[in-house]
């Protein structure tokens, strides 16, 4: 008499087919998923620095500043300053996280985790690109006479910008681990230098200024390692490259920026 359906030894067997198969094509589907979301980054990477090149035509080869009106209820900070630049408007009605913000509200990595919120306000994940900051792009209302760099004049291997960690208020920045001298800090001098080993490797990682609260939530000087291990950065030739964890760490090819010894750029 002639069998139909599957006996329990079948069924066992196609289970067994099943979950290898999956075990096998998961990570080659979760690798092809992060290199279409590092792709992505990269593209708007390299779209910002369009972007900072033609701003630069437009203001005497400076890059903009981190922050204008620092203090007041119409500062603007690079991601809105830009944002004319790719092409978009500048609402700036309701809460100020709602508005296109470069990075944030428009362009986020797709990688980065989804912003959190607390009492209605962005916390954590807020920020996905950030600048090299403060030797690079400046502040100049918290340092008279200082501005931003002539971009022609940065090495090219100096990274603009890269992916950061996303903290809310005013973090859409990466602070250069190198020791950094400005009036805008009261004893001349400031240093972002990696001194704490936050990730349990034995290498030093993280800044003093970066600990808030004792966590050190501002982890990395705020750059964020989300694609394999590594960040994208922009550099000041307009390229974009991948960099490993260790190399940024170790400040490979100069990508922190030079210390110009508190220049105007």
């Amino acid at each position: 008499m002639k069998r139909n359906g599957f006996t329990l030894i079948d069924l066992v067997v196609i289970i067994f087919i099943t979950t290898n198969l999956a075990a096998v094509l998961y990570p080659v589907f979760s690798k092809a998923k992060n290199q279409a979301s590092q792709t992505t980054c990269i593209s708007n990477l390299k779209q910002l620095g369009v972007a900072f090149s033609q701003y630069c035509q437009d203001n005497n080869g400076r890059l903009p500043p981190y922050e204008t009106g620092y203090g007041t209820n119409h500062a603007e900070i690079w991601a809105q300053i830009m944002m004319p630049y790719l092409g978009k408007g500048t609402n700036t009605s309701g809460n100020w996280w709602t508005w296109p913000l470069v990075g944030a509200t428009y362009w986020r990595c797709p990688s980065a985790p989804s912003p959190t919120y607390s009492g209605g306000y962005p916390s954590l994940n807020f920020w996905t690109i950030g600048i090299n900051y403060p030797l690079v792009f400046r502040v100049p209302v918290l340092a008279p006479g200082s501005s931003s760099a002539i971009l022609s004049k940065l090495p090219s291997t100096t990274f603009l910008a890269g992916d950061c960690n996303g903290l809310a208020a005013y973090y859409a920045l990466i602070y250069s681990p190198g020791l950094i001298y400005s009036s805008q800090y009261p004893s001349g001098y400031s240093s972002f230098a990696l001194i704490a080993d936050t990730d349990g490797d034995g290498i030093p990682d993280t800044c003093g200024p970066c600990n808030q609260g004792g966590s050190y939530e501002y982890q990395y000087n705020g750059l964020a390692f989300r694609h394999n291990g590594g960040a994208n950065f922009l550099m000041a030739d307009g390229s974009v490259k991948w960099v490993s964890k260790s190399d940024w760490l170790s400040d490979k090819n100069g990508i922190w920026g030079e210390d110009r010894n508190g220049a105007n750029f």
